[in-house]
């Protein structure tokens, strides 16, 4: 296997005809996973890839060093034996175009579980074992999975089966894997998933949008036809590691942690061991679901990483960010961030219980959820009273207005503040303090503003739907009447922007409404004489 050569970033329409196909040959990959990489250590180079697959995969120099240099715990950790942790990595190779099943995902799933189209999720297995044959007297190796999907349970599973089986066979089951990912359905949200994997079933259920439907049960998980010879690994969830756990010698402090994650505010995880930070790190930006955590957060964050100046400048105010780290330099550099939590090596540390692990991780995730909720309910009210009255969207005054899609009224803080005494969280959470403080300055965080512009974006769309539906069903043959042909033609011109854009942006009409605002062009364009249709006729 030959290692891939670095790329510059370009955009897709740039890539040529030939890495088109091979892409497109490859799409059933991409759909879970981008590529694989072989990281290890060579003596003159450093952490090295030693192999990426499949072979076709370009990274640029910049995602080459950092997954370099994440794949490998810090030399002072000591991680003998295996160990397992995630990672972020920030894209900035070539700009591929998402593939047709990761848009329908998107659009299918909660905004937590959404794809970003900056970073890249790297699942990390990495082995450290006594090796008198090699020239460092260690083997040293670890296997990366790239992808675009937050599944950190699932991912974690399939890395722990890939792993071993690699490092015993070598070149030739990593091929196999390849190929088996390639066969595999859609990530379709809603549904259950049977992902075949080196003669283990992995069966999974992917949340849609309505996270709050309780999950298929292990029986109906364990129905897969033709393949009953199998084993099966059954995952009650693709994304949630034990939150309880991760959390557990903080948990005293649990309110206070979600208010410093909702507010984005800076913190930074210490621990023994890429495990512990990373899974740290999971637990805080879970906290808030299903808001969207929207600032950056790094599971694991080593001092190689090419933001490494950007998160540790002597700036008064530290960046909007949230970094696990295990190399004792970041006690020295961050010791004037804010909020610092370090996580003991100690086993029993912590609130200590005799409930399971994932029945204190279900209360525990219940009550985050309902606080959330609580906290943001009164946002979405707020925000749904910010669209125009149906009355304004009629078609005819549509087109008086030629054609200017209506918008939601502007976002006034004082306003939405004043509903609080009314119809505030305090009403359902039963938790009183300054809510009032809590929004203002939850208006100045990324959160806010992830949440804000894609609320926006989905009224905007909504808004752009029903004048679209009102104005195919308007009677223009009436309308025509009396107009001048530069109206007409203007008309037309602004009908054939309108259907695009919705192609561009993706808006969710029917494509009976599509029919239909054809036929309204057809009405428009019968009144004009030839040689106008002759013109609209070549330009559409």
């Amino acid at each position: 296997m030959s290692v891939a050569s670095c790329s510059k970033t370009r955009r897709m329409d740039t890539i040529s005809s030939q890495e088109e196909t091979i892409y497109e040959k490859w799409e059933r990959f991409h759909n879970w996973v981008h590529c694989i990489c072989i990281v290890t250590f060579d003596l003159e180079l450093g952490q090295a890839i030693e192999a990426i697959y499949p072979s076709h995969i370009k990274l640029s120099e910049q995602e080459r060093s950092n997954i370099c240099y994440l794949a490998f715990p810090d030399s002072n950790s000591g991680c003998m034996g295996d160990t397992q942790y995630h990672v972020r990595i920030r894209q900035n190779g070539a700009i591929l175009q998402e593939t047709k099943a990761l848009k329908e995902y998107d659009r299918k799933s909660p905004s937590f579980l959404q794809c970003d189209r900056d970073y890249y999720w790297g699942y990390v297995y990495f082995r450290q074992v006594k090796d008198k044959s090699l020239p460092r007297g260690y083997f040293q190796k670890s296997i990366v999975i790239i992808t675009k999907l937050p599944f950190v349970n699932l991912f974690g599973e399939l890395c722990a089966l890939i792993a071993p089986e690699f490092f015993e066979m070598g070149n030739k089951v990593m091929e196999a894997i390849v190929t088996e990912i390639d066969r595999w359905p859609s990530p379709t949200p809603g549904q259950i998933v049977h992902l075949p994997l080196l003669g283990v079933l992995f069966q999974t259920y992917i949340p849609n949008q309505n996270y709050k439907a309780t999950a298929p049960t292990i029986a109906a998980i364990d129905h897969a036809p033709n393949f009953h010879e199998t084993r099966r690994l059954i995952l009650t969830s693709a994304y949630e590691g034990d939150m309880f756990r991760s959390l557990a010698n903080v948990v005293s402090y649990v309110h206070l942690l979600w208010e410093l994650v909702l507010l984005s505010e800076p913190i930074v995880v210490m621990a023994g061991s890429p495990t512990g930070c990373s899974e740290m790190v999971q637990a805080l930006i879970a906290m808030i679901a299903p808001l969207k955590y929207c600032a950056d957060h790094r599971p694991y964050f080593t001092i190689h990483d090419s933001e490494f100046k950007e998160y540790t400048t002597d700036a008064p105010a530290p960046p909007a960010v949230i970094l696990g780290v295990t190399n004792p330099f970041f006690a020295k550099t961050l010791q004037h961030w804010p909020h610092i939590i370090r996580i003991s090596n100690g086993t029993n540390n912590g609130i200590q219980t005799k409930r399971p692990g994932e029945v204190q991780t279900a209360l525990l995730k219940r009550h985050l959820i309902e606080l959330t909720e609580s906290f943001m309910i009164p946002l979405e009210r707020y925000i749904a009273s910010l669209m125009p009255l149906q009355k304004d969207i009629s078609p005819f005054k549509v087109i008086s207005f030629c054609l200017a899609t209506p918008i939601p009224e502007l976002f006034n803080p004082d306003d939405f503040l004043a509903t609080l005494s009314s119809a505030g969280p305090q009403l359902t959470t039963g938790i009183k303090g300054d809510w009032v403080g809590l929004y203002r300055r939850f208006f100045r965080s990324p959160n806010f503003s992830g949440w804000f512009y894609t609320r926006h974006t989905e009224l905007s769309q909504k808004l752009e739907v029903i004048q679209l539906e009102a104005l195919s069903q308007a009677d223009l043959k009436t309308w025509v009447q009396g107009k001048q042909e530069v109206e007409l033609v203007d008309m037309i011109l602004r009908i054939r922007q309108k259907l695009e854009k919705t192609y561009i942006d993706e808006v969710p009409i029917d494509n009976s409404v599509r029919v239909k605002l054809q036929e309204r062009i057809n009405d428009i364009t019968h009144t004009l004489p030839d040689d106008l249709k002759d013109i609209l006729k070549y330009e559409s």
